[in-house]
């Protein structure tokens, strides 16, 4: 992870479009100018490895990991779905931004350990996706790496023999080095079953570092009284500022292993027993993959179970709550 000579960074070549978007989002001009730069779309297919329909804005950092963010997105010919956010064919990383001040800030890692937020006095590095919010997270203070997505922790099973998926380097690297980390993801992915279930992924391959680990997803709410929804940490530092972003989340991050009680499924369920788990009634089921997932019921579905299942037999009594 060396950072790059100046002499071969782009800085200050934001297009006034791009800079009027970077300052609508409320991120800081000096965090954009030293990670972003405008771009044609023939300069993004080449970054890409495949053909970008449109300019946008390249979003880099220290290392070669890109990401893409294209003016106008266009669909995919197979999923249908138009990306906000593109990235490179092939082998991916996670991103680290240039600190606009300190030129050093990601190489000198014992450095980095004395200014990095700390719990229980151990340093600790958030994780979070896309390069705005981190870009946000990190101007706010907080040393931030940055995934393209929630499963992009870890390598692809396609590229091992064995299909087994492993940390991407520059994780590797900082867990090495003795980082805890905080999982800081936007606040909905809390209640997004693939997005929980690739942070338990990422958590249990970290674990193997013996480095702390805490959880700060799901500690706020959307908010659509926002313009920006109040959904990602970006957003919400926009929204209240950093001072209160550090205090109110990553100030009340709680352990992993607190955070991932909650996927605990009993060793049998009893339906006369149902649980309650984020405002629902239901219980927690474990597919044929082997993930677990929560099964919302009705309390109209339990009441009638308990009459059905009752001693008394004959028929049920219709029973509401």
């Amino acid at each position: 992870m060396n950072v790059e000579s100046e002499s071969k960074r782009t800085c200050g070549s934001l297009s006034p479009r791009h800079i009027k978007e970077i300052e609508r989002r409320g991120l800081p001009l000096n965090w954009a100018i030293a990670n972003c730069r405008s771009v044609c779309a023939s300069e993004a297919s080449s970054r890409l490895g495949y053909t970008a329909k449109s300019d946008g804005i390249l979003l880099e950092g220290v290392d070669i990991q890109i990401q893409f963010k294209p003016d106008k997105p266009w669909r995919d010919d197979k999923t249908k779905k138009a990306p906000k956010y593109r990235s490179p064919l092939g082998n991916y990383d996670a991103i680290l931004l240039h600190h606009p001040d300190d030129p050093r800030y990601w190489n000198d890692l014992e450095a980095l350990k004395q200014k990095a937020y700390k719990i229980d006095g151990h340093p600790c590095l958030a994780i979070t996706e896309g390069v705005f919010t981190g870009m946000a997270m990190n101007a706010a203070g907080i040393a931030t790496v940055i995934l393209l997505g929630v499963e992009m922790g870890l390598t692809s099973s396609q590229e091992d023999p064995q299909r087994k998926r492993y940390l991407v380097p520059t994780l590797e690297k900082l867990a090495k080095a003795g980082f805890g980390f905080i999982f800081c993801f936007d606040a909905d992915a809390a209640t997004k079953p693939g997005v929980r279930w690739g942070q338990r992924k990422l958590a249990h391959q970290l674990k193997a570092f013996k480095v702390p680990l805490y959880n700060a997803t799901g500690l706020w709410q959307c908010d659509e009284s926002y313009p920006n929804g109040n959904k990602g940490a970006d957003d919400y530092i926009q929204n209240h500022g950093a001072t209160q972003f550090i205090r109110e989340v990553i100030g009340k991050c709680t352990s992993i292993n607190v955070w991932e009680k909650q996927f605990e499924e009993p060793l049998a369920v009893d339906w006369n027993e149902p649980q309650s788990y984020l405002g629902t009634i239901g219980y927690w089921k474990t597919n044929k993959e082997g993930d677990v997932t929560w099964e919302p019921r009705c309390n109209f579905d339990f009441a009638i179970e308990r009459e059905l299942t009752s001693v008394e037999g004959g028929g049920f009594v219709l029973q509401l709550k």
